[in-house]
């Protein structure tokens, strides 16, 4: 299970928050979530500090996601080596 939640952040980019798990059918719905928040042009940012899995699928939509301009933020050490140094966490300072 994925829980996707916009956050209402007054910065200038939108941002998802990412609980659970990014596998099979829930890689569809956070295409599907990106794509809508994207919609608003505006820069997109993937607070993923909840997530503890990300299957293979998941794994190649978030590196195109992330070749698109999508930042993704706060991976944990296993979703960032799941990830090969897709996540950004400069801002966090891991």
């Amino acid at each position: 299970m994925l829980r996707i939640t916009a956050a209402r952040d007054a910065g200038v980019d939108s941002r998802l928050i990412l609980e659970g798990r990014v596998a099979g059918a829930w890689v569809g719905e956070l295409a599907r979530a990106c794509e809508a928040a994207r919609v608003r042009g505006r820069g997109l940012v993937l607070d993923m500090a909840g997530v503890g899995f990300v299957d293979p699928e998941g794994v190649e939509r978030i590196r195109r996601l992330v070749a698109e301009g999508v930042v993704l933020r706060d991976c944990s050490p296993f979703v960032r080596a799941l990830l090969e140094g897709a996540c950004d966490d400069r801002a966090s300072g891991r």
